[in-house]
């Protein structure tokens, strides 16, 4: 394994994207990265010999909240699959969960982290509705709110779907 697949090793097992049994050189030799917000790795291309890897302020959060909450894990590994009701429910329960016990915080780290463009159409306007009674304490709700709003534009969305958001 040559010196840029041990970092991506490194930096994929922090965040606990792979462990020792996956096949890094193959990840590695596909380009695949991770899904993890704010977590940048960039392979050397053919003649230079330098990568780059980037930890931003997302990967942290995101850590911390996949400690603490284990489902959000699989939650955050599905954004596009979460596509109906049945899918949808068990994540409107825990997010209510959370919103009732006023553990803010908790659910303004899952907006902060939660990229709309990943998000199927039901998960994206879903989480800007049951959150919406708590925008005032949760400081990124205006943020995710405006990216549910372009990423609504971008795919066409009819725009009764934002009607009460934007």
């Amino acid at each position: 394994m040559d010196t840029n697949q041990d970092a991506y090793r490194q930096v994929a097992s922090a965040f606990d994207i792979v462990d020792e049994r996956t096949d890094v050189g193959a990840l590695y030799s596909a380009g695949s990265l991770s899904s993890v917000p704010g977590v940048v790795i960039e392979f050397p291309s053919a003649g230079t010999t330098s990568s780059v890897i980037s930890v931003g302020k997302e990967a942290r959060v995101y850590t911390a909240l996949v400690e603490k909450h284990r489902w959000l894990r699989n939650f955050f590994d599905n954004l596009s699959n979460i596509d109906s009701v049945a899918k949808l429910a068990p994540i409107y329960s825990k997010i209510n969960d959370l919103l009732i016990n006023e553990d803010f915080s908790e659910v303004d780290n899952i907006l902060y982290c939660v990229d709309a463009k990943k998000c199927s159409d039901l998960l994206m306007l879903g989480l800007a509705r049951i959150t919406f009674s708590y925008r005032d304490q949760l400081f990124f709700w205006d943020e995710y709110r405006a990216s549910v709003a372009k990423e609504g534009e971008l795919r066409n969305l009819d725009k009764r779907s934002l009607i009460g958001l934007v």
